[in-house]
Parts: C-alpha cells; sequence; structure tokens
C-alpha cells in the first residue's frame, strides 16, 4: 500500500510540474507578437499577381527587453479566392536570422516577401497564423 501511495504522489508531482511548464511555454510564445495588416501579391506589368505574396503588419514586443535579432519566425498565411466556389490556399514562410529593433512594450512595423509563393487569386480573405518564433533580447537597446 505505501508504495501505490509513493507513486501516485510522484503521478500527481509529475503532471503539476508539467502544467506549469506548459503554461510557460505558452506564455513565452506570445510575448513578441506579429500582426497582419494588408496581404497581396506583387504585380506584373499587366497587373497579374506575381509569385511573391507580400504581408505586410507589425510585431508587438509584449516583454521589458529590447527586441534586437529574430533567429527564426514561421509564419502561415491560408486565404480564399473569389472565385466560384471559393478557392483556398496556404502558404508558408520561414524567416531566419533578421535585425529587428523593438524597444520594450512597444510596437514596430515590417514587411515580409515570401518567393515561389503558390498563387490563390484574387485574394478575398485571409488569416496569417505566427508559428515558432525565436528572438534575441537584451536589458539595453542596440
Amino acid at each position: 500500500m505505501e508504495k501505490w501511495m509513493k507513486v501516485v504522489l510522484v503521478c500527481v508531482a509529475v503532471c503539476i510540474g508539467a502544467a506549469f511548464l506548459g503554461a510557460e511555454r505558452v506564455e513565452a510564445a506570445e510575448r513578441v507578437v506579429w500582426t497582419t495588416t494588408d496581404l497581396y501579391y506583387e504585380l506584373d506589368g499587366q497587373g497579374a499577381p506575381k509569385n511573391i505574396l507580400v504581408i505586410e503588419g507589425y510585431f508587438t514586443n509584449h516583454t521589458d527587453k529590447y527586441i534586437n535579432y529574430f533567429y527564426e519566425l514561421n509564419l502561415a498565411a491560408t486565404m480564399r479566392a473569389d472565385i466560384g466556389a471559393g478557392y483556398t490556399g496556404t502558404v508558408k514562410g520561414t524567416f531566419r536570422n533578421f535585425e529587428k529593433m523593438i524597444d520594450p512594450h512597444s510596437e514596430a512595423a515590417h514587411t515580409f516577401r515570401i518567393t515561389n509563393a503558390k498563387i490563390v487569386w484574387p485574394i478575398e480573405e485571409y488569416e496569417v497564423v505566427q508559428g515558432y518564433t525565436k528572438w534575441k533580447q537584451s536589458d539595453a537597446a542596440g
């Protein structure tokens, strides 16, 4: 009986520890948030879309540290075309190793370009989701 109680206590301790670690990871992921303000394809001379998707928006730094470099940022744009039954497609972009200075508790605009992107045209509506994000932060600017 005593052995069974030890097993139960260990299981409870592991579950509680996992819950706290999981909550911390979710909070960390939401510290630097990307918000999309516009999404469009670059157009050629005849007004047809090229396979270059432009995503404009801004980062919001919810930390008390300066953000000055991104090691990796993943974005996934799901678009619905304005044709008949509504063609849908997703374009994913991974952006690595770029400098971006964002003051603590502030916002900074940025533009991303995804080349060789699948064309979903004309775009009626879209949603951009931020995936894995890893950045460098410091107590001082620069």
